[in-house]
C-alpha cells in the first residue's frame, strides 16, 4: 500500500503523463501526415492527442521492436500512453507488427462525442500489417478470424478490437461502425477546422492533447468553444509541459484565475527542506476537483478557506517504509487560513474528536498520540495548522520557498536530491525534482533529473510501480 502523501505526488507526475500522452529500427513514412490524419476527426470529439511514439521511444532510451518481435517495458509503457484504455491491447499487437510499415512518427487518438475510442495512423501497406496480425492470431476452428472488406475498408477483428485501413490509414477501435461513424462526422466537419485547435497540433511537440471543455469534465473551464490543451516536450535532464484553455480560433483564455494569489505570509509556517510541498491561494473554483487531487490532504474547511493553503511533507523512515507509506514514515502538515469564527470552530471540533489524552502545549495548541505517533493542531490568528508525525508548524519557517511562490497563484514542488531518503525510497541512482505552477494563464510543470545515466523520461517511466499510480488515478478521477 502507498501512502496518501505518496499517491498526491504521483498523481501530480501522473496527471503529467495522462493529459499529455512522449531508433535503431528502420522508420515508416507512410506519406499520411499529422494533418490528414486529423482530418479524420470530427470537429465535436471530447479528447485528441497526437504522439510521436517514435520519438518518445529514443528519449526514454528504448525502441519500438522489429516486426515480430515483443515490445520492452518502457516501449510498452509509453505505446499504453498513446492510446485509450480500451484500444491498448490491440495497438500493443499493431506496434509489435508494423516495424517498417505503420508510420509511428505520428499516432493519433480520439475520443468521439459518443464516447467512442478511435486511433489512427499511417500505414505503408495494408495487406503487409493485416496478413502479419493474422498470422499472429489462432488459425482453427468456428471463430478462427478472417480479413473482411466493408465501405473501401479492410478489417480484421483482433483481441476484442477491430483494426482497419483505408486510404493509407490504419484505425483501431472496438467496433468498425465506431470508426464509419467518426470518418463519416469528420467528412462534414473536422478538428482542422477549428484554426486554434489545428494550429496547437502543429507545434513541435512529441506529444499533444486537447480536450473539450464542455464535453467533457473540465466544463467549469469554459464551454464548447474552448480546449484544454496540453504540449509535452523532454530533452536528456528535463520533461517540461505546458497546459493552456485555447479558444477555437486559438485565444488564450484564463486556467489559473480560480486561485488568488499565494499570500506572502503563508511562508513562515513552511519549515526548510520539505521533501514535498503544495500552495495555492484561496480557491474559489470546483472544489470536488480540487479534493480529487488532494484527497485525505483537503484541510478541514476547505470550503471556507478564504486565504492561502499550504501543505507539507518530509520522509523519515527507513526508505522501504517511506515507499510503502506506513504509519510514521512521513512528517506531514497542513495550514490553512479562514474566516475567525470559522478558525475558532475548527478548533473546538478538533479537540471534542481527539482522543481523551489530548493536552495544551501553548495558546490554542493542542497535541495527543494514537499507537505512539504524535499528531498535534491549533491555531495562529486565522490560520489553523495539523500535523502527524512529529511535523513542526510554529510559524517561524522564514521564506526559504518565497522565490518558488511568490506571486504565483498554486505550485506543487517535489525535491528528492541524490542520495536523499526520498531518493533512496524511489530507488533512483541520481536526483529528481518535479515543480507545477499554476498562472493566470497557463498551467508549467517540469522535472529534472541529476545525476543519471538515464533521460528523464526513462526515469519518470522506471519510478517504481508509476504504470499503478497512473491507472489509480484513471480509476480515482472516472477518466
Amino acid at each position: 500500500m502507498h501512502s496518501p502523501m505518496s499517491r498526491l505526488v504521483f498523481y501530480g507526475f501522473a496527471l503529467v503523463l495522462e493529459l499529455l500522452i512522449a531508433v535503431s529500427l528502420p522508420s515508416c513514412r507512410s506519406g499520411i501526415g499529422r494533418e490528414d490524419l486529423l482530418s479524420s476527426v470530427p470537429r465535436n470529439a471530447v479528447m485528441v492527442k497526437a504522439v510521436n511514439l517514435e520519438a518518445l521511444c529514443s528519449e526514454a532510451g528504448c525502441s519500438l521492436p522489429s516486426r515480430g518481435d515483443s515490445l520492452s517495458r518502457l516501449s510498452a509503457t509509453l505505446a499504453a500512453c498513446a492510446v485509450e484504455p480500451d484500444l491498448r491491447g490491440v495497438f500493443s499487437l499493431v506496434v509489435e507488427e508494423g516495424a517498417g510499415n505503420v508510420d509511428f512518427t505520428t499516432v493519433v487518438s480520439f475520443t468521439s462525442s459518443a464516447g467512442r475510442d478511435v486511433a489512427l495512423m499511417g500505414v505503408s501497406s495494408r495487406g503487409a500489417l493485416l496478413n502479419g496480425l493474422l498470422r499472429r492470431l489462432p488459425s482453427a476452428g468456428e471463430d478462427a478470424p478472417a480479413l473482411t472488406a466493408d465501405d473501401g475498408f479492410e478489417f480484421l477483428q483482433v483481441g476484442g478490437g477491430v483494426v482497419a485501413v483505408r486510404d493509407g490509414v490504419c484505425y483501431i477501435s472496438r467496433d468498425l461502425n465506431d470508426i464509419k461513424d467518426a470518418v463519416v462526422h469528420a467528412q462534414t466537419a473536422s478538428i482542422q477546422a477549428l484554426t486554434g485547435i489545428a494550429g496547437f497540433f502543429e507545434e513541435d511537440a512529441p506529444a499533444c492533447i486537447a480536450v473539450n471543455c464542455a464535453r467533457s469534465p473540465l466544463s467549469f473551464l469554459g464551454g464548447e468553444d474552448r480546449w484544454l490543451c496540453v504540449d509535452f516536450k523532454t530533452s536528456q535532464r528535463e520533461l517540461t509541459a505546458r497546459a493552456r484553455v485555447l479558444s477555437d480560433s486559438g485565444a488564450v483564455d484564463s486556467i489559473g484565475t480560480r486561485f488568488n494569489t499565494i499570500d506572502p505570509d503563508i511562508l513562515r509556517f513552511i519549515p526548510r527542506d520539505v521533501a514535498v510541498l503544495v500552495a495555492f491561494g484561496r480557491f474559489t473554483g470546483n472544489q470536488r476537483s480540487l479534493s480529487m487531487f488532494l484527497g485525505r490532504f483537503m484541510p478541514a474547511y476547505m470550503p471556507q478557506a478564504d486565504g492561502s493553503t499550504v501543505l507539507f511533507a518530509t520522509p523519515v523512515g527507513a526508505p522501504d517504509d517511506v515507499a510503502a507509506g506506513r504509519p510514521g514514515s512521513w512528517r506531514v502538515g497542513t495550514v490553512v487560513h479562514l474566516p475567525g469564527a470559522i478558525a475558532d470552530s475548527c478548533i473546538a471540533e478538533y479537540r471534542a474528536s481527539a482522543p481523551p489524552d489530548v493536552r495544551s502545549t501553548g495558546s490554542d495548541m493542542y497535541s495527543y498520540s494514537v499507537d505512539g505517533l504524535e499528531y498535534c493542531f491549533g491555531k495562529y490568528g486565522d490560520y489553523v495548522a495539523f500535523s502527524s508525525g512529529g511535523a513542526v508548524v510554529d510559524g517561524s519557517g522564514g521564506e526559504a520557498y518565497g522565490e518558488l511562490l511568490r506571486d504565483r497563484r498554486a505550485v506543487m514542488s517535489v525535491s528528492a536530491p541524490a542520495g536523499s531518503l526520498l531518493a533512496r525510497a524511489w530507488r533512483l541512482s541520481g536526483g529528481l525534482s518535479f515543480s507545477l505552477v499554476v498562472h493566470a494563464d497557463a498551467v508549467e510543470a517540469k522535472m529534472v533529473v541529476d545525476g543519471e545515466s538515464r533521460t528523464a523520461l526513462a526515469v519518470l517511466l522506471s519510478l517504481e510501480r508509476f504504470p499503478d499510480f497512473y491507472e489509480r488515478f484513471r480509476a480515482d478521477t472516472g477518466r
